[in-house]
C-alpha cells in the first residue's frame, strides 16, 4: 500500500512540475514581439510546400531586393539550412486556385510572424509579388517607411 501510495505521489509532484515548466515556457514565449523577432532577423530559409513554386524562385526575387543587401540578410539552402535560419519563409498554393500564401515563422520558438498571400497564374507571376510582399512585412517590423526603393 504504501509502495502505491508513493507511486501515485510521485506521479502527482511530476504532473504538477510539467505544469509549471509548460506555464513558464508559454509565459516566455507570450513576451516574444513577432515584430522585434521578425525584425532582428538575419538569415532566412524559404521552403516551398507545393510543386507549383520552386524555393530558387523566391529567392531569387529577395536577393535582388535592395532592402535584403542593407540589411545584411543572408539566404540559407540546403538540407540542414533551416536549421540555421533565424526566420522561415513556407510557400503554398491551394489546390484548383492561382493563391499562393506564405507564412514566416521564427525558428527558435516557433511563432509566426506575418502570412499573407497574392494572386498568380504561377510561380513566375508569384515570387515578385511574394517578395514584395515579404519585404514589406520585414520594413515594417524594422519601422522604416515605404519610401525606400524596391
Amino acid at each position: 500500500e504504501q509502495r502505491v501510495a508513493d507511486e501515485l505521489k510521485e506521479k502527482e509532484l511530476r504532473k504538477a512540475a510539467e505544469g509549471r515548466l509548460a506555464a513558464e515556457q508559454s509565459a516566455r514565449l507570450a513576451e516574444q514581439s513577432p515584430r522585434a523577432l521578425l525584425a532582428r532577423a538575419r538569415t532566412v530559409y524559404v521552403y516551398s510546400d507545393t510543386s507549383y513554386f520552386e524555393e530558387a524562385q523566391l529567392q531569387n526575387e529577395l536577393r535582388k531586393r535592395d532592402e535584403f543587401e542593407a540589411w545584411r540578410m543572408v539566404i540559407v539552402d540546403g538540407s540542414k539550412g533551416s536549421n540555421f535560419a533565424d526566420i522561415l519563409v513556407e510557400i503554398d498554393r491551394p489546390l484548383f486556385t492561382f493563391t499562393f500564401t506564405y507564412e514566416i515563422m521564427d525558428r527558435a520558438t516557433g511563432i509566426v510572424l506575418a502570412t499573407g498571400k497574392v494572386t498568380a497564374v504561377d510561380g513566375n507571376a508569384a515570387a515578385p509579388k511574394l517578395a514584395s510582399r515579404i519585404v514589406e512585412e520585414m520594413r515594417r517590423a524594422r519601422g522604416e517607411s515605404k519610401d525606400r526603393k524596391k
